[in-house]
């Protein structure tokens, strides 16, 4: 029983919603839910009336001569889904039109059926008032009132031709010219009323939409907030990884600079010493430099945001520059560079991003292959994208490390093979940089046995 009630409340609340739009005024909408209901209910109510009247009065003759209303109801049904197929439509004047013109006729044809003297007289009023209260437009008004005016008047003077038929007497002229001024008077205090209320209701309207911007502007004055502050949050943890790097990672090798400066100034180094050093040194300053390179990319781009400016590229040729950028870096550990990539092969990407995914790839390569390795770049096209593969024949990794080799809020900071360090952000560089150019990165590795290091780019047609 409660499911019923519900469905009901829904239908009821779907059927006098039709035609209700967001951009409508609050009394707009009161209006169509008015009509709304009043056609649903109506239209209900006189399917029952000829439903009751046919169980009635089986025989269809009987019922034409019974009750001539029978098929009239048929017009009102009708009228009834016409009001509400033309507010579906959002012709909500031409619809409330539609309304009161068959009411007005109905009742007036009642007035002319009834034996009751002001049985039709009163619901021609009624609508009549009605008329202003549906209605802004003076071209739906004045028609309509004018309807309305002469079905009063017709139903007036019936009164009066029935009056002499039965009792002999005639309606004065005066009577006539009283409901003329009445209709009149009646005209322009319902228009007066009906001027007030619409411009008392603009107002009303004008001050809420006030209100509604002012509110939408604090809506927007706090998400900016909001915004503001997500961003120097944002910033804050950029400046404590940053410092947190600078005091972790590149103190160590910038201390053993310091150690090494020192001795030199004390003179207690011999030449086969300083000689031994030298080479180590320039190894450490190799080292440094590359952290602080990695350091300064990785604060532009989350201070600045990653910048494009799209070219076609040969690969190739990029490759080649940064070969020879670490050779002397993987001479040092006797580490083979090779490139297996053919020189026709052309891609469309931000020159810079490229560089910058190719020096770390290479960097880490170098950084965790031992001493006599190999390190292999080539690359594949397909249709529409060239497959980059940076393998070496390093340490490998775990499945866990593999995992969490890209995440923005890990740092992973590991020495090298040979004692080299790094900053723990470069592959998540290379990841945004990938990505921003429009393509992927991925990861097959094994403890012991290497890494390879995938990465697809947009091929240049």
């Amino acid at each position: 029983m409660f499911q019923f009630f519900k469905y009901i409340k829904d239908f009821w609340g779907r059927g006098i919603n039709i035609g209700i739009v967001d951009s409508l005024s609050f009394a707009e909408r009161k209006k169509i839910h008015l009509l709304n209901g009043l056609a649903w209910v109506g239209g209900f109510g006189t399917s029952l009336y000829m439903i009751a009247l046919y169980l009635i009065n089986p025989s269809e003759k009987k019922i034409t001569e019974t009750d001539p209303f029978y098929y009239l109801n048929f017009i009102l049904i009708t009228t009834f889904l016409l009001v509400l197929y033309l507010n579906h439509l959002r012709l909500y004047n031409w619809s409330r039109a539609l309304g009161l013109i068959v009411a007005l006729l109905f009742y007036t044809y009642v007035g002319f059926q009834s034996a009751k003297p002001y049985e039709g007289e009163l619901f021609v009023l009624l609508f009549a008032v009605g008329i202003f209260a549906l209605f802004n437009q003076a071209k739906f008004i004045f028609p309509i009132f004018l309807l309305a005016f002469v079905c009063f008047l017709a139903l007036i003077i019936n009164i009066a031709l029935k009056n002499k038929e039965n009792f002999g007497y005639i309606i004065e002229a005066g009577v006539y010219i009283r409901i003329i001024t009445l209709f009149i008077f009646l005209f322009f205090v319902l228009n007066l009323f009906r001027t007030e209320h619409l411009t008392y209701q603009k107002e009303i309207e004008q001050k809420n939409q006030v209100l509604q911007e002012q509110q939408n502007e604090l809506l927007t004055q706090s998400e900016l907030l909001e915004e503001q502050k997500s961003e120097l949050i944002r910033l804050n943890q950029t400046k404590d990884k940053l410092f947190s790097i600078i005091g972790h990672d590149l103190r160590t090798p910038i201390g053993g600079l310091k150690s090494f400066v020192d001795f030199i100034n004390e003179g207690s180094l011999s030449s086969e010493e300083f000689t031994a050093f030298s080479e180590e040194l320039k190894k450490n300053i190799d080292n440094i430099y590359t952290m602080l390179e990695t350091l300064l990319e990785w604060s532009q781009a989350q201070i600045k945001g990653i910048e494009l400016n799209f070219i076609h590229l040969n690969i190739k040729e990029l490759i080649d520059e940064k070969i020879a950028l670490f050779s002397e870096l993987a001479k040092g550990k006797q580490l083979r560079l090779k490139n297996d990539i053919d020189s026709d092969i052309l891609i469309y990407a931000d020159k810079n991003h490229l560089r910058l995914v190719l020096r770390n790839l290479l960097s880490n390569a170098i950084k965790f292959t031992p001493n006599y390795g190999e390190i292999t770049i080539s690359a594949k096209e397909t249709e529409t994208k060239v497959i980059v593969c940076v393998q070496d024949t390093g340490i490998g990794m775990s499945k866990e490390q593999v995992s969490q080799l890209f995440q923005k809020n890990i740092i992973h900071s590991q020495k090298g093979t040979g004692g080299e360090r790094g900053v723990g952000l470069g592959l998540w560089l290379v990841k945004e940089s990938v990505e921003t150019n429009q393509g992927q990165i991925w990861v097959e590795s094994e403890v012991g046995k290497g890494s390879k290091f995938y990465f697809t780019l947009k091929k240049y047609a």
